[in-house]
């Protein structure tokens, strides 16, 4: 299976412009959400083509650096949550690390340590003897690469890599390619200062392949764990070496504390008088200012009388006798005199009749 994102399969000048952009982002340059400048800015900045600069995109989306959208660009993602493990080699170049180099390399270590004992345990519970034939071979092949530490370092990576594909889990064995591709560029970079060959290699690599060729499955983990321990403890010195993090990150410059501001008096304004010129009383400006007392309390007092005073009685007072006061006589008092006053009038002059006295 090849992997698209390994740097040989990029031609030279898609490879410079993608690293140069990639450059941008990792230093901050670009920071995430940032929009990229159009392709025809890219191509002209950089001298390239526009297909040149398209394809550097989509490589670098396939880190997971850029998300390129049809009609709206690319744009700059958080490459430290959605990279990929294909910018190893590139976020160790820069040194732009957000913790220590040796917390980094040994970490590093821990995932290729559980790597390799996860590729044991597939290859010790599910490999037959002849899926074990390219493992075998990788075996055979570092007898003679004991002189070169860095081929024999690529030649231990790829052993691994076969007991995995002995296997035959495929979904495991593409989550692995992810992990060997960027492990192979780590060694070309890291590889002159800190691969180194082991004399007791060879027999404790026999034995492990004794130990997956019977299916012991525990004793195998248990047999390549402890020796990636040991490995690791010498790697971890040379890798410490090659960053030069024996001193620890550089101590911040300790700034000197400031003395407590104290306020200074105020220097006096008035200006001495001159030899032989009369004496003047001078009157600072504070005597000036409490010579002022009268403008300052009709200013504050006359505004507030007229704005708080005068607005509550027109508005609460006028309004409530023209809503309840006159409707009411219109409704109930004009209509009773009309209805029972002037009916027993006119009833009383109707059937009374005039009282006479009679004759005496």
């Amino acid at each position: 299976m090849v992997d698209k994102e390994k740097p040989g399969t990029l031609p030279a000048e898609v490879r410079r412009v993608a690293d140069e952009l990639l450059v941008r982002v990792i230093t901050g340059r670009y920071p995430a959400g940032l929009r990229f400048p159009s392709e025809p800015a890219i191509a002209q900045e950089l001298g390239c083509g526009r297909s040149t600069v398209r394809e550097a995109l989509r490589h670098l989306a396939g880190l997971g650096v850029v998300q390129s959208r049809r009609g709206s660009g690319a744009t700059v993602l958080d490459f430290r949550r959605e990279g990929t493990p294909s910018l190893l080699t590139q976020y160790l170049k820069l040194g732009k690390f957000d913790q220590p180099p040796a917390v980094i390399a040994r970490e590093l270590l821990e995932l290729r340590t559980l790597m390799a004992t996860e590729a044991v345990r597939l290859a010790s519970r599910y490999a037959q003897p002849k899926d074990l034939a390219d493992a075998r071979a990788q075996l055979d092949k570092a007898k003679s690469l004991v002189h070169e530490p860095l081929a024999h370092a690529k030649s231990e990576l790829l052993f691994f890599r076969a007991l995995v594909h002995a296997s035959q889990v495929w979904p495991a064995v593409w989550l692995a390619n992810s992990f060997w591709g960027p492990m192979h560029d780590l060694l070309d970079l890291l590889g002159p200062f800190v691969a180194h060959v082991r004399a007791d290699y060879q027999p404790r690599m026999e034995r492990l392949f004794a130990l997956i060729v019977a299916h012991d499955e525990t004793r195998a983990m248990k047999h390549v764990t402890v020796w990636l321990r040991d490995v690791d403890e010498t790697l971890m010195k040379s890798v410490e070496g090659a960053f030069r993090t024996d001193e620890g990150p550089p101590a911040a410059k300790a700034v000197p504390a400031k003395p407590p501001m104290t306020k200074k008096p105020a220097a006096s304004t008035a200006r001495k008088p001159a030899q032989g010129a009369p004496h003047k009383p001078v009157v600072s400006a504070a005597h000036k200012t409490a010579a002022r007392p009268t403008p300052r309390s009709k200013s504050r007092a006359t505004p507030r009388s007229k704005s708080h005073a005068m607005p509550r009685s027109k508005s609460r007072a006028t309004p409530r006798p023209k809503s309840h006061a006159t409707p009411r006589p219109k409704s109930h008092a004009t209509p009773r005199p009309k209805s029972h006053a002037t009916s027993p009038a006119t009833s009383t002059r109707s059937t009374r009749t005039p009282r006479t006295e009679p004759h005496r």
